[in-house]
């Protein structure tokens, strides 16, 4: 009996090979390194650039002054981001940082709370600014892609019931007319309906860590992303009715979900499951048209594959999915392996990039990735962070896969949703703390900007 038990005992806490892959790192040279350089395969119509949130860089600060109220402001108990980066205001130096990392491509948000505060009133006023934004950054040489939803919606969408109620998608479509005639007029054709739809269908309806902040609301999630999917497919038909070169898109965040133990029959039917709607769901929808959220929302919806004329890929990171090996057994996510380099409080877990880009290239559009980055408060990993992913878009561009650009998030430092200003995603630092708001770029930086730079034919960055 002894025996046995101790049998079970080792059973219960036997940590078998990953079955996820690992590469071989150790001979990746530093990115400041010319070896580095040398591994590094880039197409000349290659494009760098970065990403933005209106309300993580511009707080709630609108036109004249006012402070416009959102769905994120309305909750006292969340941290709140104030004028952000007063990006509002020194928009004009962001974007000169943009043109001197060798970035040529800005993907930022219209905040629709500030342009229709309430609703019905259009604060033209707030619309000019944008129109302002746009028109210096296209003097600069940067193509902007408009993204028109970013986390936060207007409050009096949000008491309308926002996208459970399909009937709500007008209203968001109505908003996206008025972007498009006002930007079309200033050579604006690139456009994001939305960033990170599942992550906001599955963190407001089931985990409920972003507005509405809903728990366990499964079936519920599912609907809201359908009537999102369906405004989507009908911006897009509109938009290229006017404008035929109009490119369309999303911002589809991809996190590869794995069990922590090859052996765990539960492990891995979470991971199925939920990598399925988390991932998956959102290509095939993209190729076909069909969307079914776990066979608990279903519908076909017409004209769909041709709505996406790009697979916009956000990656991070992955989540392991583990059993407890002691009572109450149950199964919790897990920030990585304990070999794993920790990057913030993420795994750095460049494979998995590579993973999303194979299944995104199912969809058959050209690939962005539209989001990568991560937060150094001490600058330990962000060199290694972006050599290995940086290597891995290399490689899948050298495998034939048809990947157009980087954005990095982010250029500047930033309000974090749930950690304030306390993350140091940023090629240049904020001083929050001297509340200067000045932006530095950070020493170890330099080498990603530097090959940056190198592509667009700019000299390096001593």
């Amino acid at each position: 009996m002894k025996r046995l038990s101790i049998i079970a005992l080792a059973l219960l806490n036997l940590q078998l090979a990953a079955i996820e892959p690992y590469w071989d790192w150790s001979m990746l040279p530093h990115t400041s390194s010319p070896l580095f350089g040398q591994l590094l395969s880039f197409p000349k119509d290659f494009v760098w650039g970065t990403a933005s949130s209106a309300y993580q860089i511009e707080g709630n600060v609108s036109a004249n002054g006012k402070l416009v109220e959102n769905t994120w402001t309305r909750d006292a108990s969340k941290p709140q981001a104030g004028i952000g980066t007063d990006h509002w205001h020194r928009y004009k130096e962001d974007i000169d940082h943009i043109y001197e990392s060798g970035m040529r491509v800005y993907r930022f948000h219209i905040d629709w709370s500030k342009i229709e505060p309430e609703q019905g009133h259009i604060d033209y006023d707030a619309l000019e600014h944008y129109v302002d934004l746009v028109k210096y950054m296209i003097s600069k040489g940067i193509t902007p892609i408009v993204c028109l939803f970013h986390h936060t919606w207007p409050v009096w969408f949000a008491d309308k019931g926002g996208f459970e109620k399909a009937a709500n998608g007008e209203y968001f479509v109505r908003y996206a007319r008025l972007i498009f005639d006002t930007l079309i007029q200033h050579d604006v054709h690139w456009w994001m309906t939305y960033n990170e739809p599942t992550g906001v269908v599955l963190e407001g309806y089931l985990r409920g860590k972003l507005p509405p902040g809903k728990v366990g609301c499964l079936r519920q999630a599912g609907q809201v992303l359908l009537n999102m999917y369906k405004t989507h497919v009908e911006i897009a038909q509109e938009f290229k009715k006017i404008d035929p070169s109009a490119q369309l898109g999303i911002a589809h965040v991809m996190q590869p979900l794995h069990p922590y133990h090859d052996y765990n029959p539960l492990e891995y039917a979470i991971c199925r499951y939920f990598g399925y709607l988390n991932n998956q769901l959102t290509l095939d929808f993209m190729k076909t048209g069909m969307f079914n959220w776990g066979g608990l929302v279903k519908e076909q919806v017409d004209g769909a594959s041709e709505a996406f004329d790009y697979v916009g890929l956000n990656y991070y990171t992955h989540t392991l999915i583990k059993q407890s090996s002691c009572p109450p057994f149950l199964p919790d996510t897990v920030a990585w392996r304990p070999f794993e380099i920790k990057a913030e409080k993420k795994a750095l877990y460049a494979e998995g990039l590579y993973e999303c880009i194979q299944k995104a290239a199912q969809v058959g559009k050209p690939i962005y990735i539209t989001e990568n980055g991560t937060s150094d408060n001490e600058g330990i990993v962000r060199d290694e962070y972006i050599k290995k992913h940086l290597f891995v878009v290399s490689k899948a561009l050298r495998e034939g896969y048809d990947i157009r650009g980087y954005f990095y998030w982010s250029l500047w430092d930033s309000f974090n949703w749930n950690g304030g200003f306390t993350k140091s995603y940023g090629l240049y630092a904020v001083d929050y703390a001297g509340k200067t708001l000045n932006r530095t770029l950070r020493d170890n930086a330099k080498p990603f900007v530097n090959i940056m730079r190198a592509h667009v034919g700019m000299q390096p960055i001593a």
